[in-house]
């Protein structure tokens, strides 16, 4: 808690992550077992923004895919589309990226799960990428 701020009282049985407000930020969910679920509503730093990107595609292709978007000064940030990852859990498959303030997001490359890759320039904070055969 000394550096998150979170604390998660209680037999936190499963953990997940989400836009549960429609700001663009992840939010922090946490399932109790035998008790109500806690909601932790991301705060970001000033002039940090985010960019929202949707893959388009069946989500056998989603699942496993990496997202990399190119800053503008040269820095890369890489998600990776998952399925489950803790107990009785899912975090949303929208990967969401934290761009640091002073910078700009360039562009982006999805490697789909079949090893496909799409690429792409980045306009504005939310992208719909979507997969072309």
């Amino acid at each position: 808690p000394d550096h998150s701020g979170i604390v998660a009282a209680g037999d936190a049985k499963g953990v997940a992550l989400g836009d549960v407000n429609g700001d663009r930020w992840p939010d922090l969910i946490v399932a109790n077992n035998n008790a109500v679920m806690q909601v932790f509503e991301a705060r970001p730093p000033e002039g940090v923004t985010t960019l929202t990107i949707e893959l388009d595609a069946p989500q056998v292709l989603c699942i496993g895919a990496l997202v990399r978007v190119t800053l503008a000064d040269g820095r890369a940030i890489v998600r990776e589309v998952c399925a489950g990852g803790s107990y009785l859990s899912q975090s949303s498959m929208i990967p969401q990226f934290a761009i640091p303030a002073g910078t700009t997001a360039e562009s982006m490359t999805v490697r789909w799960s079949d090893g496909k890759m799409t690429s792409a320039k980045v306009g504005g904070d939310s992208v719909v990428m979507r997969r072309s055969d």
